[in-house]
């Protein structure tokens, strides 16, 4: 019973962290694009599972799926550095494959309030 609980625990954390990662998606979207540019917001939104990808990737990495009690300081600095690497790898991507018509601008609106809605999030 204990383990069904701790999943089911791990598994809210994980829809969490994706609905924060969306929303600030989306506020960056609207505060640069607003809703004159639907292809660019349509784009916006495909290149998002991308971003999930490399937030599972990242916060495994970091520890930020670990469900063992942390100070508040090391969640916060683990979620910094996550959060940075995740979007470092998107301007990245943005920069190499030029496919990605994606605003740098919006990438570091996205970045910055994704870390502050996942550290309200994760505290």
């Amino acid at each position: 019973m204990r383990y069904y609980s701790s999943l089911l625990r791990k598994i809210i954390l994980i829809i969490g962290d994706i609905i924060c990662l969306y929303l600030a998606t989306s506020i960056a979207m609207a505060l640069e694009l607003g809703n004159k540019q639907t292809d660019k917001i349509a784009f916006h939104l495909e290149f998002l599972p991308i971003l999930v990808i490399m937030m599972f990737f990242m916060f495994n990495v970091y520890g930020l799926f670990s469900l063992i009690r942390k100070k508040l300081v090391d969640i916060f600095l683990n979620l910094l550095v996550a959060v940075t690497n995740i979007y470092i790898m998107a301007m990245a991507m943005t920069f190499f494959f030029r496919q990605f018509d994606y605003s740098r601008v919006v990438l570091v609106y996205s970045a910055v309030f994704s870390f502050v809605l996942l550290a309200i999030w994760q505290y």
